[in-house]
């Protein structure tokens, strides 16, 4: 049996095949795709050990087909996996059916950025594999679900909560993935274990996890709330929005663009939101790239300093996502500030490359640098439903 992943996002396609077997080992996709558009009519597609493709179209489903067409063996899969980044109130991985897609729409006005994006996909595969196709969605909020009511409610009046309005928390799928990774990688048991997992890419966020469960994240209502991220501004005081929006030359609409596509790193250092390009940038010298670092490193900072009040203790620190990953100098730069937490690096380990343990054997707290997978774990969560029969009744 082969499963199909398909994570539709605002700015590429990503795709992946993996052959399920009986055995639980963790494997590497089968069949991989990226399509990465430039424009509206402008996109490429990228698989491992192939020439880059150019596409030239405005039809996504167009460049869709064209990515399947590199499958091994199309009539292999059995079913499609995609992740959503919005679930609203759904949390457990579900089969498509008219009744959820309708649940994803809804929920659009929760995510607008990406929901519709989602649900497109779902359609897009329904129209190329047909409707006798299984198609799972798994949730990207659905980890954070299990978070104490006082972690996810806002201070606003109590019927906020009660119309949905509340903290739901982003990246669950890779938060999950990275923390039950860290149990495996430290021998340890998942539900004796308190870390905190860092997924820093373009989009930021922490999760706090204690015995497995997520007991506190950076990100909210949106995926705006939290850290300062590549192009979105984190976390702003309420008041200066209710105050630009008062403003002639400031409608909604605007606003939402420049604290989503014009602000974090891209916006405060005016050059770009690839943490690669800034660095090179400050080391020669550029004010406003130093800043949009500094700023950056001092808002994980500062976010992990919340996460760890919901934990009672430490035992792991888990970095991932590209800039977690890569950025090597924000590891001591975020772990050594902490003087009064008895974490000690490893120079040697930060210089290799692949999941590992960055942090000495003498260090009381682990610091880990893994790369998340969220294709497997999209493959994990829906494993039990199709291998469930009464799931497609």
């Amino acid at each position: 049996m082969q499963l199909l992943t398909f994570n539709a996002g605002s700015s590429s396609y990503k795709l992946s095949g993996f052959e399920i077997t009986t055995a639980a080992e963790q494997t590497d996709p089968v069949w991989q795709v990226q399509i990465d558009w430039k424009t509206d009519r402008a996109a490429t597609l990228t698989q491992p050990g192939q020439p880059v493709q150019m596409l030239d179209s405005s039809d996504r489903r167009a460049w869709l087909e064209i990515a399947l067409e590199t499958l091994p063996d199309r009539s292999a899969i059995a079913a499609v996996v995609h992740r959503v980044v919005h679930g609203g109130q759904q949390q457990a991985p579900a089969v498509v059916t008219p009744e959820l897609k309708a649940t994803i729409a809804a929920a659009a006005n929760l995510a607008p950025l990406h929901n519709p994006l989602n649900l497109a996909g779902i359609e897009q595969m329904e129209q190329l594999f047909g409707l006798a196709m299984p198609q799972i969605a798994v949730f990207d909020t659905a980890f954070h679900q299990q978070m104490p009511v006082a972690a996810a409610i806002y201070g606003g009046p109590y019927h906020w909560w009660e119309q949905g309005y509340r903290r739901y928390g982003f990246h669950g799928i890779s938060h999950q993935y990275l923390a039950e990774r860290c149990a495996q990688l430290s021998d340890r048991s998942l539900s004796n274990l308190q870390l905190v997992t860092a997924h820093l890419g373009n989009g930021c966020s922490l999760a706090a996890i204690r015995n497995g469960h997520s007991v506190d994240t950076s990100m909210g209502f949106s995926p705006l709330e939290g850290l300062v991220m590549g192009s979105r501004s984190g976390t702003v005081d309420p008041g200066l929005l209710l105050h630009l929006l008062q403003q002639p030359d400031c409608s909604p609409s605007q606003l939402s663009t420049v604290l989503n596509q014009q602000s974090g790193l891209l916006g405060l250092s005016g050059r770009s939101n690839d943490v690669r390009a800034l660095a090179i940038a400050a080391d020669a010298g550029d004010q406003r790239s130093q800043l949009a670092l500094a700023a950056f490193t001092h808002s994980l900072r500062r976010h992990l300093g919340a996460m760890l009040a919901s934990l009672t203790r430490l035992d792991a620190l888990v970095f991932a996502g590209g800039i977690g990953e890569n950025y090597r100098s924000l590891w001591p730069a975020v772990c050594e500030h902490f003087a009064g937490m008895p974490i000690r690096l490893d120079p040697e380990a930060m210089a290799v490359a692949g999941d590992r343990r960055i942090s000495t054997p003498d260090s009381a707290i682990t610091v880990w640098v893994i790369h998340s997978r969220e294709d497997w774990q999209m493959v994990q969560l829906a494993l039990p439903l199709l291998r469930s029969p009464q799931s497609f009744n």
